[in-house]
Formats: structure tokens, C-alpha cells, sequence
């Protein structure tokens, strides 16, 4: 009896819902009794932005050589995924309001080095 064949290909944003919902799956029985139930949700909506974001990224047109976004400065998971995923501080613009948490900071990411 044969392996089983074994395709590997990019992941597009159709795949975001079936990956999730693999995560939704396996990772909280996995993880949940190590990090808690909480930490086990949060790493499955981690695994949910990560795989939108990488999608849309590959949905970006070439010749284009470099994304860039931004967030309020307060939402430090927006962040982290940011940073993870390779894109770098670009520049801090203070908000209206004073509120440092309300600033946007924006971030760009080399699509030649990705």
C-alpha cells in the first residue's frame, strides 16, 4: 500500500475559516490544560489573525515591494501579531486627544525579505 500523497501549497483567505476551525479543535484540548482556558482561546484567535493576515499578504500584487498598516498604540495584541509576523515600526502619530493609547503607529513590512 502506497504513502498517502501529500500536497503542500499557500494558504489563501477561503483556507482561514477550515484552519480555525482546526485550531478551534485541537488546540484548546491540547493547550488548555497547560495555559489555562483562557490563554488556550486567545492562542486560537492568535492562530485565526495570523492566517487572515498572512492571506491577505499574499493577496497583494506584485510589483508592490512593501505593506504598510496601522494600529492604535493600545492594542498591544494587534501589535505583537504585527511584529511576529516581520513588520517593523515605521513611525508613532500622537492622537487629537492626548491619549497615548489612541496613537497610531504605523508599521511596514519588506515584501522582498518576507
Amino acid at each position: 500500500m502506497g504513502e498517502p500523497e501529500v500536497v503542500v501549497r499557500v494558504a489563501s483567505e477561503r483556507d482561514v475559516d477550515a484552519i480555525a476551525a482546526f485550531g478551534a479543535a485541537v488546540v484548546p484540548a491540547h493547550d488548555e490544560p497547560i495555559i489555562g482556558k483562557a490563554a488556550a482561546e486567545e492562542q486560537v484567535e492568535l492562530w485565526r489573525s495570523r492566517q487572515r493576515l498572512r492571506a491577505a499578504l499574499v493577496e497583494v500584487p506584485r510589483p508592490a515591494v512593501r505593506v504598510i498598516l496601522e494600529h492604535f498604540a493600545g492594542n498591544e495584541r494587534a501589535a505583537a501579531l504585527y511584529e511576529r509576523e516581520g513588520f517593523v515600526h515605521l513611525r508613532r502619530d500622537p492622537a487629537a486627544s492626548g491619549d497615548p493609547a489612541a496613537a497610531t503607529v504605523w508599521r511596514v513590512l519588506d515584501l522582498r525579505s518576507a
